[in-house]
């Protein structure tokens, strides 16, 4: 009936289940008509989401180039319009893009000031996600000792937080860069 916004949503909402669904190609039709509906309107919130809808997207299509892109320009628009979370998920989100391509130490960089982020936000689940994405980053570089730290102070995070898959990955990590050092204590 004529209300962008609320269409944009719609739109936008089936580019998610799409994505859920691993139906990317459908994802970006729904996500591409959201974001140009946002543009119209200039409606900036709804538009940076749906740039790292997208984003998240050709991620999953692995056509990272678009990917980067769309991170950029949501990472943009989320620092513009104040949006402190979800500039924290973007550079998680650029995180995870960079380690895809195999460059650590960016992957690095962009977890550390998205787990920042969050601490300054007191998301405390979040931040603790943050250091379970660098803890295995420093496990993929052999950096087992400083991971071991991370994944024993993590693990307890995410008890207190009852975040149990978490739990799990944490402690199934420390184990494993445990054992590639020989601590088995």
């Amino acid at each position: 009936f004529g209300d962008e916004l609320a269409a944009g949503k719609i739109e936008l909402n089936l580019s998610n289940i799409s994505s859920r669904r691993e139906r990317h190609r459908e994802a970006e039709k729904y996500g591409t008509s959201a974001l140009e509906r946002f543009k119209s309107i200039g409606e900036t919130q709804w538009q940076t989401m749906s740039e790292n809808s997208l984003a998240n997207t050709y991620t999953d299509l692995n056509d990272f180039r678009r990917a980067q892109e769309f991170y950029t320009a949501a990472l943009a628009n989320a620092k513009g319009a104040g949006m402190t979370v979800t500039e924290a998920e973007i550079e998680a989100s650029l995180g995870t893009l960079e380690l895809f391509r195999g460059r650590y130490a960016e992957a690095l960089r962009l977890f550390e000031r998205s787990r920042r982020k969050y601490a300054e936000l007191s998301m405390p689940h979040q931040s603790a996600v943050a250091d379970l994405e660098i803890a295995d980053i420093y496990t993929a570089l052999n950096l087992n000792s400083e991971a071991i730290e991370i994944y024993r102070s993590v693990a307890g995070s995410f008890r207190r937080l009852k975040l149990r898959a978490e739990e799990a990955r944490a402690r199934a990590n420390y184990g494993r860069a445990a054992a590639k050092i020989g601590k088995y204590s």
